[in-house]
């Protein structure tokens, strides 16, 4: 799958690989500066669903847009273009001309659109009363197609089928497309200079809603059979073969999921399902040929049409989810990551649809003639959007990476500014675009030119090609390029661009290109030369439009200067004989300038996005004390932001800040900024692995929130609604005896969320065992506040800890939330015990062993065998994951002891079981478990 994905790039990628990758490998002055072209150049292509060109008044509209673009935007530069998208269907040819005749470019927004299934006839073909089959819609995992909260809105509440055994869907979205395709070839070829670049299909995700995921059609379903078991499509010889699931093929010629062939398992015990035959549960086309009708129950019971006792089926029990009472637990955790897995590494089926789907389209594109550099594909990138939609909608950002063509995205609000989305890009292909963009859709024109600043910064430093800001007309009409914060941070970001190649990384000192037109009169005894003022005869820049651009000389026979002007004339006492004329720049404009902003605590430090083209990354040096020389730490991130961790015993470090290229050369530095370290201690407790108890509140989970700026993990706890008492998360755990000089905290940090509303502020309250230790009122005014509460009286017992919140006057905007909560044992001989790492567990395919492997190195990085204290590995199991973290170790079963970084385990009973290991150190002490790592046969 990932060499497919990849298969196809290199044209881009070499093409690209020299000035993103290798950059600074010009000396001085070697190179002439290079024609801007679109493939060097930064596209700036706001976009308008009404922006077409039909009649007089259409064109009057957009001649108008493009001046108002032009005067609040522009100008030009010489490597960053302004321009203008459309939702093409590739055949508008007055649109087109209008672009050549005003000299802007066009994007082309083509493709599917997956929620808009009318625009491709999808409603018309499902509800056909000779052909329409309830099996072309995705399914949910109730058997239901449509969504209820959507069900008045056809396009969003049902989506088509996502496999291509759904053949009438397929072949209706095929034919369609490659129409449009052809369409999208011809403006190509017809207007080569105005039509850059399309897109499509536009944002493929699986049906989705509240606990529900998409897709459950039967001819999904049958598909993802075959790609488990390598049959159908994926079998040899097939359109698909070597795409199915890796190892699948042992069950190619197996009789059925029960039965095996001599020499493996069977499906059964390998992913714990216990199927009968390979045929369907639920309307399997091949036993069921008829159409099924759309008001058919999607999951009928034993005796009734359309079910098959035993049959295959994907999972639909959810873990941690409600689901119907009809739906039963299945399977294993090697099951549910084939059907559900989004990483790229191993891969899900209904992500892989997705994926194919894309690559489909582009091929198509790329066939019919569309140049693969101006192809891009136009996901969702679900990670942005929290794991509910990444997991429901199945959208992952690989699922845009094709071989056909480039990466394009979705992006509003803060994934607008996603910098560990956008390296994600960045690694699968460095030529990519957003297609549809803004960091504030609502509330546009509210938002400080600051937040505009940071995320367009963040999307040209990552060098996004084409960047495609859009208006949702309901909050604002033609926002994007009229006044407002967002066209002044436009403007702005346009202005400070340099004039280098987009791609380049570190400043290249270019040499001026040769003068052209250049042209002699006599003038009496002397001579008039004049020459081009264009740099390029053909393209429309002046030598004034080059900000490094300062003057010309003209020089007679052996070089002597007769004249120095901006003009693009001047008079000499010489004949035209070896009269030359040349540009002269000005001195390298300086960049990288000094980081602003910067701020910290607990460790985390962050300061504000350097607005410099040439900032490729930041380096941190942290020093000892604020007159130390040498830094006791060096690191380097792409994010403006930075966390040190603890370190050690000490509690403060000095921390200064600069911006680099990706060269190694790095501007000024911060002053240096006294920043506060996470407590030394040895940690006891791991909440975020433990299952709170939670009452009374309307939403608690784990997520990193940003209070202040400084981003940390922690329990978000919305407190109820005013009156209705206190939002509890109740945490039961052990604490260990103490020795004399010891004491066991609870850490933590109370804030409020950046991203609420105004809260009129939250209560904080915190018990052990039911007894009120502390309490405070938290306003919110953007900062961390530390607590800290003593729980050495309870060493040795079993606690129940709870952590409440309440809100002041009114619950509005309580985005209340404990920052990093710990409990550490501190005081005399007491360190940081390292954590067993990197833990896999291997299967031999037989009963009764399973082969455990981990790192040599700890959590700090150190050798165990470096670690003097440190005796042996202890090797646990248990029957869930919750089981690792219970205090008295209720569920544990101790296997054994190891020095060696491999354990066998020949006790295993063939049932789903994890796995987790901690150190035993010389004073008897272990450290904390190892994050648990399942097994399931």
């Amino acid at each position: 799958m990932r060499q497919w994905m990849r298969a196809g790039q290199a044209a881009v990628m070499a093409v690209m690989a020299a000035a993103l990758l290798s950059p600074g490998v010009y000396a001085a002055g070697a190179e002439i500066l290079p024609r801007p072209s679109y493939a060097n150049s930064f596209c700036l292509f706001p976009i308008d669903e009404s922006w077409h060109v039909r009649t007089p008044a259409d064109a009057a509209k957009l001649t108008r847009v493009i001046q108002q673009m032009r005067s609040t935007l522009g100008p030009d530069r010489l490597y960053a273009h302004l321009g203008i998208a459309i939702i093409s269907d590739g055949n508008e040819p007055a649109t087109y001309a209008l672009a050549r005749r005003l000299g802007i470019g066009l994007v082309l927004q083509g493709g599917a659109i997956e929620h808009h299934s009318a625009a491709w006839g999808f409603p018309d073909l499902l509800h056909d009363p000779v052909k329409g089959d309830r099996r072309f819609a995705q399914w949910f995992q109730d058997g239901k197609i449509a969504d209820p909260g959507k069900a008045n809105d056809f396009a969003f509440g049902v989506r088509a089928c996502s496999s291509c055994y759904a053949r009438p869907v397929y072949e209706l979205r095929r034919e369609r497309e490659k129409a449009r395709d052809q369409q999208i070839a011809q403006a190509f070829k017809a207007f080569p200079d105005t039509v850059l670049a399309c897109s499509g299909p536009i944002e493929c995700e699986m049906s989705q809603g509240d606990n529900r995921w998409g897709d459950y059609s039967p001819f999904t379903i049958a598909e993802f059979r075959d790609y488990l078991t390598h049959r159908g499509i994926y079998a040899p010889g097939r359109e698909r073969h070597g795409l199915g699931y890796p190892g699948g093929q042992r069950f190619a010629r197996d009789p059925s999921p029960a039965v095996a062939l001599p020499g493996h398992p069977s499906f059964n015990r390998t992913f714990g399902t216990d199927f009968t035959t390979w045929t369907l549960r639920y309307w399997d086309p091949s036993r069921f040929p008829a159409r099924v009708p759309l008001d058919a129950n999607g999951m009928p019971g034993v005796g009734q049409t359309g079910f098959v006792a035993g049959g295959f089926d994907a999972p639909r029990d959810w873990p941690g989810e409600p689901h119907p009472a009809s739906i039963r637990p299945e399977a294993n955790a090697l099951f549910w990551d084939a059907w559900s897995g989004v990483s790229v590494s191993h891969p899900g089926f209904r992500s892989m649809l997705l994926n194919f789907w894309v690559s489909d389209h582009t091929r198509w594109l790329a066939e019919a003639g569309v140049p693969r550099d101006r192809v891009f594909s136009h996901q969702i990138p679900g990670e942005s959007y929290g794991m509910g939609r990444l997991s429901r909608g199945a959208s992952a950002v690989w699922t845009a990476s094709t071989p056909h063509g480039s990466i394009g995205i979705t992006t509003y609000f803060g994934a607008a500014s996603d910098a560990a989305e956008f390296e994600k890009i960045v690694s699968l292909n460095p030529n990519w675009g957003i297609f549809e963009y803004h960091p504030h859709p609502i509330d546009a024109l509210k938002a400080p030119v600051s937040e505009y600043l940071h995320s367009l910064n963040t999307c040209i430093r990552f060098r996004a090609h084409i960047l495609t800001p859009i208006a949702w007309p309901e909050h604002g009409k033609d926002f994007v390029v009229s006044v407002g914060p967002f066209a002044t941070a436009m403007k702005q970001v346009m202005a400070s661009l340099p004039d280098q190649p987009y791609y380049n990384r570190s400043y290249v000192d270019y040499t001026p290109p040769p003068i052209t037109g250049l042209r002699f009169r006599r003038e009496g005894a002397g001579t008039l030369v004049t020459w081009s003022p264009r740099i390029w005869s053909d393209l429309r820049f002046r030598w004034t439009d080059w900000h490094e651009f300062n003057h010309f000389i003209v020089r007679g026979p052996a070089g002597r200067v007769l004249a120095s002007t901006r003009d693009y004339q001047a008079e000499v006492n010489a004949p035209p004989s070896g009269i030359t004329v040349t540009a002269v720049k000005r001195a390298a404009p300086p960049h990288l300038p000094r980081i602003t902003g910067l701020a910290g605590h607990g460790g985390r430090l962050r300061w504000n996005e350097c607005s410099d083209f040439f900032c490729d990354h930041y380096r941190i040096d942290l020093f000892s004390s604020a007159a130390a020389i040498t830094p006791i730490r060096t690191a380097t991130t792409r994010e403006a932001a930075f966390d040190s961790g603890p370190m050690g015993d000490r509690q403060e470090v000095w921390a200064r800040v600069s911006a680099c290229e990706a060269s190694g050369a790095h501007g000024p530095y911060t002053a240096r900024f006294q920043l506060s370290l996470p407590r030394a201690g040895r940690r006891l407790v791991d909440f975020a692995s433990l299952r709170p108890v939670v009452t009374n509140s309307p939403d608690t989970s784990w997520r990193d929130t940003a209070v202040g700026g400084i981003p940390q993990p922690g329990l978000f706890e919305h407190p109820p609604l005013t009156g209705g008492g206190w939002a509890k998360a109740e945490f039961r755990f052990r604490l260990p005896k103490v020795a004399r000089g010891q004491r066991i905290l609870f850490l933590a940090e109370n804030g409020i969320g950046d991203s609420s509303g105004k809260s009129d502020g939250v209560f904080f309250r915190l018990e052990v065992n039911g007894v009120q230790q502390f309490k405070r009122l938290i306003l919110q005014d953007r900062r961390w506040r530390p607590m800290q509460v003593d729980l050495t009286a309870d060493a040795g017992k079993n606690i129940r800890l709870t952590l409440m919140t309440n809100p002041n006057q009114n619950s509005a905007s309580d985005w209340a939330v404990w920052g990093g909560p710990e409990v550490l044992l501190v005081g005399a001989g007491v360190t940081e015990r390292p954590v067993v790492t990197g833990i896999v567990a291997l299967g031999k395919e037989v009963r009764g062993q399973v082969t455990l492997q981990w790192q040599n190195r700890a959590s700090n990085g150190k050798s165990w065998k470096q670690i003097p204290a440190f005796v042996a590995f202890r090797v646990y199991r248990g029957a869930d994951r919750s089981s690792r973290d219970s205090g008295d170790r209720a569920g544990w079963r101790r296997l054994g002891e190891t020095r060696t970084d491999q354990f066998v385990d020949r006790t295993f009973d063939g049932r789903e079981t994890y796995y987790w290991i901690t150190a035993l150190f010389k004073d008897g002490t272990e450290s904390p478990p190892s994050e648990a790592v399942q097994y399931a046969p």
